[in-house]
């Protein structure tokens, strides 16, 4: 089969969007599926699916007519929307072409008229969602889209925390790396631990963001920078807890069962993020909270072993890392692929 896949990545949108599709992409290829994507313009994206021999096609806008045009140029059997709203105009247009339509992430009711919807990161509103009942409608975390290379790294079983990991996803759209070292660096002296911080500089990073964390970091051996790494399981692997933002990332660092602070950069990401609260996985403070109050939930995190053993048995007792063979499944079940 011919797949289209739309989806997008920017800093401001980051680009949690198109890396989980291109895992999706890199199975359905596996599976002898002829996969394409369709992306405003971007560089960053532009490398990305580069680097990853995947086809693309870029266009200037989101319209109709330019999705109507690599419609009409592939000429797939399913179109993947990973866009978070579309409207009733749009699904129905595309919906003309006579293919299948598979969204992601989707809040909005145009996802009735779709073959199939798969909400991971963001729900349908309650009064939404019981409107859908009789819809192909795959909600929750055992449908999030995971690397196979998260699968295989080992929970961790330091006693004590040497070594954490700092990431904020592809775009720190709010910056907020530097306040992280800030406070884990004033936390290093202020507990008495000598642990070591790999910092992740995210391919969608504003370069004067980059300037500012890598002067921070030269001026404190601590940081150890990693400017857009080829294998982020390998160092979440190596890590003893990890701090990350309200993306994707969370889901891979549970995947590997390393406990975690969540500090979200958008309003949007505190509901999947209080999910992941309430799961045990993470401690997590809610949208811009007070520098006191993450130092000291940091701090718990870092000294309180018990805590952190905890929340390793909490992320064991979940298979998460399986998400996209059980989307696969459900597509070919659905009769979507073939």
């Amino acid at each position: 089969m011919k797949v289209l896949i739309r989806a997008d990545g920017s800093f401001e949108r980051g680009l949690g969007h198109i890396s989980k599709q291109m895992t999706l992409a890199k199975e359905l290829k596996r599976l002898n599926h002829e996969v394409m994507f369709v992306t405003r313009k971007n560089g960053t994206v532009a490398k990305l699916l580069s680097r990853n021999d995947l086809i693309f096609m870029q266009i200037d806008g989101d319209t109709l007519a330019s999705i109507d045009e690599s419609i009409e140029s592939f000429k797939p059997d399913l179109l993947i929307l990973d866009i978070m709203k579309t409207s009733i105009e749009y699904i129905r247009s595309l919906k003309k072409h006579n293919i299948k339509i598979v969204t992601f992430d989707n809040t909005d009711v145009s996802a009735y008229d779709c073959d199939m919807i798969f909400n991971v990161m963001y729900y349908h509103p309650d009064d939404i969602k019981r409107q859908m009942m009789h819809h192909a409608l795959y909600e929750g975390f055992k449908y999030v889209i995971i690397a196979e290379s998260y699968q295989f790294v080992e929970a961790s079983v330091n006693r004590e925390v040497e070594r954490i990991l700092l990431t904020q996803g592809g775009a720190d759209t709010t910056n907020k790396t530097p306040f992280l070292m800030d406070a884990l660096y004033c936390l290093r002296s202020e507990i008495g631990k000598r642990f070591v911080v790999d910092v992740v500089i995210g391919p969608a990073f504003k370069e004067e963001a980059i300037e500012e964390i890598e002067h921070i970091a030269s001026q404190k051996p601590v940081f150890r920078m990693h400017r857009n790494p080829g294998n982020l399981a390998d160092l979440i692997g190596r890590c003893d807890i990890a701090i990350t933002a309200g993306g994707t990332t969370m889901w891979e660092i549970a995947t590997c069962k390393r406990p975690m602070y969540i500090m979200i950069n958008e309003a949007f990401e505190d509901e999947t993020a209080q999910l992941i609260r309430l799961l045990g996985f993470a401690l997590y403070d809610g949208y811009l909270p007070e520098r006191k109050t993450v130092k000291n939930s940091l701090g718990k995190l870092i000294t309180d072993g018990k805590l952190r053993k905890e929340m390793i048995r909490q992320m064991s007792e979940y298979d998460i890392g399986n998400g996209m063979n059980r989307i696969i499944d459900e597509m070919y079940e659905r009769g979507v692929l073939h």
